[in-house]
């Protein structure tokens, strides 16, 4: 008759290891640090830093001193955190850039996917698939570097920046999009912010 307690014993000293165990893997999940927001630095004449962010676009323009060795007119970056890693989608694009003003008008040309990259913070990622599509960026290969995010200053007012748009910066000059609008950074590029405003 005593096994009664005995089992009772067992089952309730189970059952508060369980608890324990559930309690402490929980707050060990809460207590993960969030990863560290990164941006992209890419490797021209003057670098440009552009934060990652959910719509975020980085157009760059193909020198034109390709002779009609391609069709590439530009090169598109999507910087995007995966976790705690930077994840850079590459497309090339076909058509005529100018007089392009917004992100429609950038998603008229014609993009190919060239590939996807994952980089940890400090790595830099050679993009080789370019020189295969006949692309000279002006440095072969053609490469970025995942940096922490930045603090850009000065900028413009908050409120004139919504829609989750980053800001850029090309050498000492600062560059920050509206919804819907790209921005030529010069003489880096333009940066786009595809979110509605």
């Amino acid at each position: 008759m005593t096994s009664t307690p005995k089992r009772f014993i067992v089952a309730s000293a189970a059952a508060v290891v369980c608890t324990l165990v559930l309690l402490v893997g929980s707050h060990a999940k809460v207590m993960r640090p969030d990863p560290v927001p990164l941006g992209i630095e890419i490797a021209l004449k003057k670098p440009f830093y552009v934060a990652a962010g959910k719509n975020t676009k980085i157009f760059l323009r193909v020198p034109a001193d390709q002779n009609g060795q391609t069709s590439i007119s530009a090169i598109r970056l999507d910087p995007r955190m995966d976790g705690d890693r930077l994840r850079v989608t590459v497309y090339a694009l076909e058509g005529e850039p100018n007089d392009v003003r917004t992100c429609d008008d950038w998603n008229k040309l014609k993009a190919t996917l060239v590939d996807s990259y994952t980089a940890a913070l400090d790595q830099e990622v050679a993009v080789v698939k370019l020189k295969e599509l006949g692309v000279n960026m002006g440095t072969n290969p053609f490469t970025f570097r995942a940096v922490p995010k930045r603090v850009l200053s000065p900028l413009p007012p908050e409120e004139q920046l919504a829609g989750d748009c980053e800001c850029a910066s090309c050498g000492e000059m600062n560059c920050c999009a509206n919804p819907g609008k790209c921005l030529g950074c010069n003489p880096c590029g333009f940066v786009c912010c595809s979110g509605g405003g």
